[in-house]
Protein backbone atom coordinates (compact mmCIF):
# COMPACT_ATOMS: atom_id res chain seq x y z
CA UNK A 1 0.00 0.00 0.00
CA UNK A 2 3.01 2.31 0.47
CA UNK A 3 4.91 1.83 -2.33
CA UNK A 4 1.30 2.19 -4.35
CA UNK A 5 1.11 6.01 -2.60
CA UNK A 6 4.81 6.72 -3.31
CA UNK A 7 5.93 6.62 0.13
CA UNK A 8 9.32 4.74 1.21
CA UNK A 9 8.89 1.43 2.79
CA UNK A 10 11.53 1.80 6.28
CA UNK A 11 12.74 -1.04 7.45
CA UNK A 12 14.97 0.13 9.98
CA UNK A 13 16.61 3.82 10.24
CA UNK A 14 18.37 4.19 6.56
CA UNK A 15 17.48 0.83 5.58
CA UNK A 16 14.44 1.28 3.20
CA UNK A 17 12.61 -1.67 1.40
CA UNK A 18 12.66 -1.43 -2.54
CA UNK A 19 9.36 -0.51 -3.81
CA UNK A 20 6.96 -3.61 -4.91
CA UNK A 21 4.43 -1.30 -6.88
CA UNK A 22 3.93 1.52 -8.79
CA UNK A 23 3.42 4.77 -7.57
CA UNK A 24 -0.70 5.02 -8.75
CA UNK A 25 -3.26 6.68 -6.59
CA UNK A 26 -6.29 4.01 -7.95
CA UNK A 27 -3.69 1.20 -6.77
CA UNK A 28 -3.26 2.96 -3.57
CA UNK A 29 -7.53 3.46 -2.95
CA UNK A 30 -7.92 -0.34 -3.93
CA UNK A 31 -5.18 -1.51 -1.56
CA UNK A 32 -6.27 0.96 1.26
CA UNK A 33 -9.61 -0.19 1.50
CA UNK A 34 -8.48 -3.77 1.45
CA UNK A 35 -6.04 -3.11 4.69
CA UNK A 36 -9.17 -1.55 6.17
CA UNK A 37 -11.55 -4.55 5.51
CA UNK A 38 -8.72 -7.24 6.34
CA UNK A 39 -7.60 -5.42 9.63
CA UNK A 40 -11.55 -5.40 11.28
CA UNK A 41 -11.34 -9.26 9.56
CA UNK A 42 -8.98 -9.78 11.91
CA UNK A 43 -10.11 -8.12 14.69
CA UNK A 44 -13.56 -10.14 14.30
CA UNK A 45 -12.06 -13.42 14.16
CA UNK A 46 -9.96 -12.82 17.18
CA UNK A 47 -13.22 -11.86 19.23
CA UNK A 48 -15.40 -14.71 17.51
CA UNK A 49 -12.28 -17.07 18.92
CA UNK A 50 -12.67 -16.21 21.97
CA UNK A 51 -16.73 -15.63 22.41
CA UNK A 52 -16.92 -18.91 20.89
CA UNK A 53 -14.05 -21.23 21.51
CA UNK A 54 -13.25 -20.15 25.11
CA UNK A 55 -16.58 -19.28 26.25
CA UNK A 56 -18.96 -21.38 24.28
CA UNK A 57 -16.70 -24.54 23.87
CA UNK A 58 -14.43 -24.78 26.53
CA UNK A 59 -15.82 -22.81 29.38
CA UNK A 60 -12.68 -22.29 30.54
CA UNK A 61 -12.76 -19.08 32.29
CA UNK A 62 -11.01 -16.87 30.14
CA UNK A 63 -13.43 -13.85 30.32
CA UNK A 64 -13.00 -14.13 34.51
CA UNK A 65 -9.04 -14.07 34.18
CA UNK A 66 -9.11 -11.31 31.87
CA UNK A 67 -11.42 -9.36 34.40
CA UNK A 68 -9.25 -9.80 37.19
CA UNK A 69 -6.27 -9.00 35.30
CA UNK A 70 -4.38 -12.06 35.47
Amino acid sequence: MLSAGGYPVTLYGPLHLPAIAPADPLWFALLRKAHTFLAYLLCLTVLAHLGVFHGLIRRDGVFGAMARGR
